[in-house]
């Protein structure tokens, strides 16, 4: 089994098998109803063992290497952007949690319990913490399920847990594609009781697999959008035969191919650094909405019919360099790259 040409290796083949069964087997069950549909979804994936398999084995994961765990991800991102962020959210808040052993919690996360995980600096994020009480707003969370857990990265060693009991969820928000997310507004208000400081935490290395895990999600939407192009034009018949028969249509398909294989060879990679893991993902979700774009132009008018699925693909990447923060990401990199802090930020925009 190859993805898009490269060779995988046998772990890797059974792993893609194995997924696209199960996607294909949910497609064909998908009921209308977004939330029980992405219910459903999350449930096949904690049966699988893929909603939180890249979590180390002694805090309850599935203790997969890194490079099964990209590629999984990728491979839902191609399916199911949505969900696949949602994952990544439950690998960032389950190693987060761990860290601090609530493990309570991490197994009702390991169980499919939505959660979110946001920075305290983002302009998404308004909450204030005060000696009674944290409270405030979430302008925007993706949390692929309903009454989400909600963990607030506070800096780079301290972050904070506050219980789906003290989530008020607002209104569904308007957005271009990632439908699964079940993307939201809500308001926070927890009694300092009730929230659960959470000290001396590895977070870079955890920022940088949340990053590292978008970006594989950006991947599989790329290797999507450049398949289907592909497909598309071999099968197209114009000028008296397939598309692909002309130079500036194999062009486009190679140069869309070119851009998918690197953000796949990025997103599994292996590294670790907080500032490569964020141009990763910022690079990645660039990739994606270039991919679509472009794969959404192979199709012609047809691109923009949503049976073809290719303008769903493009929507889905825009909305996740959104959701994900990609921007942000790259700024706080750039402030550590030049010696600063996540905080310098918030300080230059105060």
């Amino acid at each position: 089994m190859t993805w898009l040409g490269v060779p995988l290796s046998a772990d890797q083949s059974d792993l893609v098998g194995m997924l696209d069964a199960l996607a294909a087997k949910q497609d064909a069950d998908a009921p209308g109803d977004a939330y029980t549909r992405v219910a459903g979804i999350r449930a096949a994936l904690v049966e699988a063992g893929v909603w939180t398999l890249g979590v180390p084995e002694e805090i309850g994961g599935g203790g997969a290497p890194a490079d099964l765990r990209q590629l999984a991800l990728a491979c839902l991102g191609r399916r199911w952007a949505g969900a696949a962020w949602g994952s990544v959210q439950a690998h960032a808040a389950a190693e987060v949690l761990g860290s601090a052993g609530l493990l309570d919690v991490v197994a009702e996360i390991h169980a499919g319990h939505p959660v979110v995980v946001v920075e305290l600096d983002s302009a998404a994020v308004e909450l204030e913490a005060s000696d009674d009480a944290v409270r405030g707003r979430l302008w925007r969370i993706d949390p692929a399920g309903e009454h989400p857990h909600v963990v607030v990265l506070v800096d780079d060693r301290t972050a904070w847990y506050v219980r789906a009991d003290s989530v008020q969820p607002l209104r569904t928000l308007r957005r271009t594609g990632m439908a699964g997310a079940l993307t939201l507004s809500a308001d926070v208000d927890a009694h300092r009781a009730d929230v659960a400081e959470l000290t001396d935490l590895p977070l870079d290395g955890i920022r940088a697999r949340l990053h590292l895990g978008a970006a594989a999600v950006a991947a599989g939407l790329a290797a999507e959008a450049a398949e289907r192009a592909i497909e598309y034009s071999q099968a197209r018949v114009q000028f008296g035969g397939p598309l692909t028969r002309l130079a500036t249509v194999r062009s486009a398909l190679f140069r869309q191919t070119q851009l998918a294989l690197e953000s796949f060879s990025i997103a599994v990679d292996g590294t670790t650094t907080a500032v490569a893991a964020a141009a990763a993902l910022a690079g990645n979700c660039e990739r994606a909405i270039a991919v679509g774009a472009a794969a959404l132009q192979s199709h012609g008018g047809y691109g923009y019919i949503v049976e073809y699925g290719v303008e769903g693909l493009l929507r889905d990447a825009v909305s996740l360099r959104a959701a994900t923060g990609a921007l942000a990401a790259t700024q706080a990199a750039a402030a550590l790259l030049v010696g600063g802090s996540a905080q310098l930020l918030a300080e230059e925009a105060s």
